[in-house]
């Protein structure tokens, strides 16, 4: 099986209608995501493709048969019997995930950065709605010291719930389009924050990260919340697609309820 076969292949399932892409099951043995058009300049399938390469020895990833670093579409084999993650965890589940985490993060750097900073300046400059600018200087300017004081280590850097799945007592992670270099705090953050987890599935998450204050990790959630808001509307602006206006509002209800 190839990528290009699966246009027009008649056994195709539609198992995730994503907000980038689309993913179908073919053949009951292969998952073809078909990439929509590359809106976000800073996610580039080639980056996309080291990140695979990467990690193809690793247990916790789909096995990649085929990706198009042109087009970000893939092919791989399908992982059967799965669920996505709930708003309470099993311990073993959140243990899964922290070791996943900890693997990713000792995997030594890549040659692309997931440039926070850069992204917000970016998707800022283009949208005309902005957040309350004092609130938005004191959080970047706390977020800015933590990466001064933390050191950069390969990252997923977009840990929603549509990015992980639950096999029995195994855990996967998928779609590593936004990876990069970054601090681990981000990752930490991402979960606690992109997943609607209650509090017993939150502390004993952050049990296994007792080197983190919370003051660290409540700056690092507030900062991931301003970056999410201007992508979200920088999307929206360039698309018109109410999903990423949707995006944008949940982070700014939130900062406005901080």
């Amino acid at each position: 099986m190839k990528i290009k076969d699966c246009f027009n292949v008649k056994n195709k399932i539609l198992l995730n209608e994503g907000i980038t892409n689309t993913s179908f099951l073919i053949d009951n043995k292969y998952v073809f995501r078909d990439k929509k058009e590359i809106i976000d300049p800073f996610n580039k399938p080639i980056n996309e493709k080291k990140a695979i390469s990467l990690l193809e020895q690793s247990t916790y990833v789909e096995k990649v048969i085929e990706y198009d670093e042109t087009t970000g579409k893939k092919l791989s084999l399908y992982i059967d019997k799965t669920t996505r993650i709930s708003s309470h965890l099993s311990s073993n589940h959140i243990a899964g995930i922290v070791k996943i985490l900890k693997d990713l993060h000792s995997k030594g750097g890549v040659d692309f950065d997931f440039d926070p900073f850069e992204r917000i300046n970016f998707y800022k400059a283009a949208v005309s709605e902005k957040i309350n600018p004092q609130y938005e200087e004191a959080v970047l300017n706390s977020a800015s010291q933590l990466y001064k004081k933390y050191p950069y280590v390969f990252c997923h850097n977009d840990l929603v719930k549509g990015n992980i799945l639950l096999k029995d007592d195994d855990v996967y992670l998928l779609d590593f389009e936004f990876s990069g270099n970054n601090i681990e705090l981000f990752d930490i953050a991402s979960f606690l924050s992109e997943n609607d987890l209650d509090n017993e599935t939150k502390l004993t998450f952050l049990s296994y990260f007792p080197q983190y204050q919370k003051k660290d990790i409540l700056v690092m959630i507030m900062f991931e919340d301003i970056l999410w808001y201007y992508w979200g509307m920088y999307l929206y602006k360039i698309t018109n697609k109410t999903i990423y206006l949707d995006i944008a509002k949940e982070k700014k209800s939130r900062i406005n309820n901080i």
